[in-house]
């Protein structure tokens, strides 16, 4: 949902599903600090005296519960990094920050989580371990596999572990991931994340030409 702000007119993108459906939703802009009236609520067809009720009971003050991630301008790309070792850490936030990317470093599943639930992450980057968990039994990996394919694709996702040879196409497939890297490849992983980017733009695009050419779009 794109919003406008009356008071300095930022546009800001929100994803619609987190806002609490049918209210009257009060978030606060991130660049001059006014409240944002946003109405998610269906026309019908009640007594004035009804709706009156109901606008009453329905207005909430979206700060309580919300992340600054959800209201930050079109045009950001994130990426949320989950990894357990700092030197890792610093060399992937290095290596994003060329291509441009808003990084997010949570320090826990619970809250890498909320952050997932809360906003669209273009890149995600998963080490094996992060939270204590091995790829296979993380939530985030299951969460990610639980997206339906229209929204996964959107996402590049990123394995990383000591157990994985560098741009292995195959175990990347077998993973439902978009590249797995070793971390002794860290060094070069900005050139790794623009060729598989490119690589898997390319595929989607033939993809979505041959689904046209067919009717099945």
């Amino acid at each position: 949902m794109d919003v406008i702000c009356s008071s300095c007119g930022a546009k800001l993108k929100i994803r619609e599903e987190k806002l609490p459906p049918n209210q009257t939703v009060k978030i606060t802009c991130p660049k001059c600090k006014q409240k944002i009236t946003i109405d998610t609520r269906e026309p019908v067809n009640q007594p004035t005296s009804e709706k009156k009720k109901t606008s009453e009971k329905a207005i909430l003050d979206y700060d309580e519960f919300a992340s600054p991630l959800d209201f930050l301008e079109g045009g950001i790309r994130l990426a949320l990094i989950l990894v357990s070792d700092d030197i890792h850490s610093v060399d992937i936030n290095f290596a994003l920050d060329e291509l441009s990317y808003k990084c997010i470093s949570p320090s826990s599943i619970p809250e890498a989580m909320d952050k997932l639930l809360l906003y669209h992450f273009d890149l995600i980057i998963l080490s094996d371990g992060f939270g204590g968990k091995d790829i296979e039994g993380s939530p985030v990996n299951k969460y990610l596999n639980s997206l339906s394919m229209s929204i996964r694709r959107k996402i590049f996702f990123v394995l990383l572990g000591d157990k994985f040879k560098t741009m292995d196409n195959m175990t990347a497939f077998g993973a439902s991931a978009n590249l797995v890297v070793n971390p002794r490849d860290l060094p070069d992983l900005t050139l790794m994340i623009k060729k598989a980017i490119n690589d898997n733009n390319q595929f989607y695009k033939v993809f979505m030409d041959t689904l046209k050419e067919t009717g099945k779009i």
